[in-house]
């Protein structure tokens, strides 16, 4: 009997899927039913993102090939968001290299001041985000050629390269 409910409708006892009269009702009523799931979602994020998580971790491998599928699919979506995130990043510190004022945006890079880029290893988004929200005081704008001078400067370079 698991999702079958018991309803009094006219007096009657009528029993029904609870899937199906969601269904049903999300059809019938669209706005009221966007309505509903986001306020649901509001007061049960941590549930939900709870309930994900330990599904994700459950099934793996379905879980990454479905990401990959998702990846695939969207790959031209993916990319034009990182474009605009590192441009909305870029304006956020200036567009030009603090060490010698360089401009040009393809050769601009994040340089993490205490050098510690490789210990705290995050993806590029999940940086940029924390950039944009104002959490990492540790980052400036430089160019390549002045960020691997400030490598070199401070032997954040590996041990193959330097000599």
């Amino acid at each position: 009997m698991n999702g079958w409910f018991i309803a009094i409708h006219s007096g009657k006892k009528m029993s029904f899927d609870k899937r199906q009269y969601n269904a049903a009702y999300e059809k019938a009523h669209p706005e009221k039913w966007a309505i509903y799931r986001r306020r649901y979602r509001e007061k049960n994020h941590d549930k939900q993102l709870n309930r994900v998580r330990s599904w994700r971790y459950a099934n793996r491998e379905k879980a990454l090939a479905a990401t990959k599928r998702w990846q695939a699919k969207n790959a031209t979506l993916i990319r034009e968001q990182y474009i605009e995130t590192r441009k909305a990043v870029l304006d956020f510190l200036g567009r030009v290299c603090i060490r010698c004022g360089f401009s040009d945006e393809r050769a601009l890079q994040i340089n993490h001041k205490s050098g510690c880029g490789r210990k705290n290893r995050q993806n590029t988004r999940s940086l940029y985000r924390s950039i944009l929200n104002g959490q990492r005081h540790d980052i400036e704008l430089l160019c390549a050629n002045c960020n691997a001078i400030h490598a070199k400067e401070n032997n954040l370079v590996p041990w193959k390269f330097s000599k």
